[in-house]
């Protein structure tokens, strides 16, 4: 969907922002004192930047929402513009808001783990789960059960897509994962 001005808009369903032609992108990772997060930067004038915000939120977070000025409102604190919404990770998994200078000063990117990414064949395949949701959104529609039957549709997209995941772990510990169509080796805790 794009109005007038040719920009993707975003459709309302009863529950929340979401965008069927987003594929969101995901969170970048930071360290808080040797605690890993994920954030991204709250830019509402940036329509990209925007979506893919408010679909991960959509992930985690459920009680947000927008303000006629470009606040975001999450469940303990108020993003304006500029700033770092930050989602810390399990147990806590909380969101805060942080404005840029505070983030910049107490947090810093996290080391990237080297390892096995994934193939060209594994991205194709989460790029085309990503398709089969945006059809599956436009199925839906914006109806008063909108929200409900996406949520149960998401469920087995979810599978798929951490099963395709996975391929990186049994690539990093062979000993211990089988990639798909693999063999599975019979070993019982205890031998490792």
């Amino acid at each position: 969907m794009t109005d007038q001005t040719g920009h993707r808009r975003l459709r309302r369903d009863s529950t929340r922002y979401t965008d069927a032609s987003l594929v969101p992108c995901p969170p970048g990772r930071f360290r808080l004192r040797q605690e890993d997060v994920e954030a991204m930067q709250w830019l509402p004038d940036d329509y990209d930047a925007k979506c893919a915000m408010l679909a991960w939120l959509d992930l985690h977070d459920r009680s947000r929402r927008l303000t006629d000025t470009g606040q975001l409102m999450l469940a303990g604190s108020v993003a304006q513009p500029g700033w770092w919404v930050v989602r810390h990770l399990p147990p806590r998994q909380q969101f805060i808001a942080l404005p840029a200078d505070t983030f910049t000063e107490a947090h810093e990117p996290a080391p990237v783990t080297e390892g096995p990414a994934l193939t060209p064949a594994e991205h194709e395949a989460m790029d085309l789960t990503a398709q089969l949701w945006e059809k599956l959104c436009h199925i839906v529609g914006t109806g008063a059960s909108a929200g409900q039957d996406l949520a149960e549709l998401a469920a087995p997209i979810h599978t798929i897509q951490n099963a395709i995941l996975a391929q990186a772990a049994a690539r990093a510990y062979p000993d211990r994962y089988r990639l798909l169509g693999g063999t599975i080796t019979r070993t019982s805790a205890a031998d490792r």
